[in-house]
């Protein structure tokens, strides 16, 4: 998988030949596709459509000088970043034992199915705090010696 900071670094050749590897492994998955229905299909995907229109040789030219410019600004994180972040940030009243476990159960609840709204993937800052204060309760008190009295 190519990263925005690899993409930034191509020159012009090696970005359409990126999109040149796109454009092919999607007309892959259609003729797959169609493999698999016996039969060629009436209609594209809409992803495959549009790589279609931007891939036409008729726009060759302005593809080229648009992707001579075009630069992915991104403030994301490397992934080892991000996990790390994520302990650091969330997971200050666990103990680091307990940080990866608190971790995973936070990306699973970001990931889980359950959080579709009519289609759509979404997260809200409230049901991700309420999460994080729902986890660290939980991790906290498996943590905790029990008290004798």
């Amino acid at each position: 998988m190519l990263t925005e900071r690899e993409w930034n670094s191509k020159g012009v050749e090696d970005r359409l030949a990126i999109l040149y590897s796109i454009n092919n492994e999607a007309e892959g998955r259609e003729r797959a596709r169609a493999i698999a229905k016996g039969a060629k299909p009436a209609s594209v995907t809409e992803s495959l459509g549009l790589i279609r229109w931007v891939m036409d040789p008729v726009r060759a030219d302005k593809l080229r000088s648009v992707i001579e410019r075009f630069i992915i600004a991104s403030s994301s994180p490397q992934m080892e970043e991000f996990y790390a972040r994520l302990k650091d940030v969330y997971a200050k009243g666990i103990l680091v034992a307990k940080r990866d476990d608190f971790r995973n159960a936070l990306l699973g609840f970001v990931i889980c199915p359950e959080v579709l709204v009519n289609n759509v993937w979404e997260v809200t800052y409230e049901a991700f705090a309420a999460k994080v204060e729902e986890l660290t309760g939980q991790k906290v008190l498996l943590t905790m010696p029990a008290l004798t009295g």
